[in-house]
């Protein structure tokens, strides 16, 4: 299911609508997902927490500090921007891995949408060489960013 799906059957619900009254100012942050679980998790930030849901069935996690570098904010993500399909996405990052990064063999692949200063799926693929694939598609399916890197050089 596409994110942008997900977030309008989400705020539909009633466990949304009511966890909405008691924090207005807490805005669309972020979807994530492990790509091989296929379950979205949205999160709601004023900032500084988020608050993260699942959908089916509606559950709330607690409110939790967001993970972010410091002194950076975490933006407002508007769900009409989100045009580009969860398989256009990865379409994009599978392009980039077999040119750039050939050798790479991806078991799992870890997949955010936030906003960067535009809309973007950040994709990341943890390798069985232990590296991490991160590519940065944007909504017009253009490549913001690429880089593959070992985990201990992060």
């Amino acid at each position: 299911m596409e994110l942008k799906e997900v977030v309008e059957q989400l705020e539909k619900s009633g466990e949304f609508k009511e966890w909405k009254k008691l924090n207005p100012h807490y805005y669309l942050a972020h979807g994530f997902m492990i790509y091989e679980d296929a379950e979205w998790q949205v999160g709601y930030s004023d900032g500084e927490k988020v608050t993260t849901f699942f959908l089916n069935p509606v559950k709330v996690m607690p409110e939790q500090e967001c993970y972010k570098r410091p002194g950076a904010k975490v933006m407002k993500l508007d769900s009409s921007e989100l045009k580009l399909s969860l398989s256009g996405a990865l379409a994009v990052f599978e392009k980039v891995k077999s040119k750039k990064y050939s050798a790479e063999v991806v078991m799992k692949k870890i997949v955010l949408v936030q906003n960067i200063g535009k809309p973007v799926y950040n994709i990341t693929g943890l390798t069985v060489s232990i590296k991490t694939l991160n590519v940065k598609v944007g909504m017009d399916g253009e490549v913001v960013e690429d880089s593959c890197k070992g985990i201990v050089q992060q």
